[in-house]
């Protein structure tokens, strides 16, 4: 039996849509775990057909807590052989679970293909033979470019060897603490190009902010933490790259704009540095000289340094415009 965990906090919305996707699996030996902290006012949105089906069982849960603790609560919970991870505003193809439990065979994980979308369904038509298996080996971390453990089928009995869980007190990046551990107790991971999981995108940073919409103080903080976590083990070369790279792109693609303002600098410099000082050398040898020389005035502690640098970037950058 599969046990689909599916976290449904604030996304009363979209939950009947991916419910929906669960009950049509051509694969029918499955529990779906439904997590809300309020399940009297979730099974009044819900339809009618969920709460007399007895695979869905819904299991309220503390409230205000993080995915990654509804997540928790859920394997806690699980009676089946294999786990699935599926959030309440995605939705899979109708034979997803039926393929990747043929493919997995003595693997005790595999991933399905991620497909973003802006609707709430997709019709998807597979060609009878044209289901392909590809594996992931030394590139097994391309598979967590998304910071996530959805769309991998994983053996309720591995997940427990190896004692995981995800962490609970962080919104963004959380996911990293389960897979990155389960990556390295892995050689390979098949990957089913035709089981698809459809992950919404989401544009209301208001009322409905994806993870991604978050403050940028929030994910950074979250990051430095997770990250300085994962740091203190023993990591393949494989996991260390995939981390401080994921550092060095965050730091691109969001601190660098941020830190235009010095106050920002000064608000921020200690954190960042004590993260990017666990960055291995061998990981910033390809980079461009202009993140190198920030990086050393960073693992340095040279604010000042630094700071010039960043005012003279900008300045750079305005004169371009």
């Amino acid at each position: 039996m599969i046990s689909i965990i599916i976290p449904a906090e604030k996304n009363e919305n979209y939950i009947d849509r991916a419910l929906e996707s669960v009950e049509a699996q051509t694969h029918t030996d499955f529990e779906a775990l439904v997590l809300h902290s309020d399940i009297d006012a979730l099974k009044r949105v819900v339809g009618r057909k969920y709460l007399d089906d007895e695979r869905f069982r819904f299991i309220e849960t503390p409230k205000d807590i993080t995915a990654g603790a509804a997540r928790n609560i859920g394997i806690d919970a699980v009676e089946g052989e294999y786990v699935y991870f599926l959030d309440s505003d995605d939705y899979i193809s109708e034979n997803t679970l039926e393929l990747l439990v043929q493919n997995i065979k003595d693997h005790p994980l595999i991933r399905t293909k991620m497909q973003k979308t802006d609707f709430g369904s997709s019709f998807v038509i597979i060609m009878s033979g044209t289901n392909k298996l590809g594996i992931f080996h030394r590139n097994r971390y391309k598979l967590i470019r998304n910071h996530s453990a959805l769309g991998f089928l994983i053996s309720k009995a591995f997940i427990d060897s190896l004692e995981l869980r995800f962490d609970d007190s962080h919104q963004t990046y959380s996911d990293l603490m389960f897979m990155i551990p389960l990556l390295e107790a892995v050689e390979v991971v098949p990957y089913v190009h035709e089981a698809i999981y459809f992950r919404r995108r989401r544009n209301d940073p208001v009322t409905h902010p994806s993870l991604r919409q978050l403050p940028v103080e929030q994910r950074m903080e979250d990051l430095f933490a997770i990250y300085n976590r994962l740091k203190q083990l023993e990591l393949s070369t494989e996991a260390e790259n995939f981390l401080d790279n994921t550092l060095l792109n965050f730091y691109r693609k969001h601190l660098v704009v941020k830190f235009k303002d010095d106050s920002e600098i000064d608000a921020h410099f200690k954190g960042l540095a004590e993260s990017i000082q666990k960055i291995n050398p061998r990981v910033l040898r390809n980079k461009d000289r202009v993140l190198l020389n920030d990086i050393r005035a960073i693992q340095t502690n040279k604010v000042g340094t630094f700071k010039r640098l960043s005012n003279f970037h900008h300045l750079l950058r305005d004169v371009r415009r």
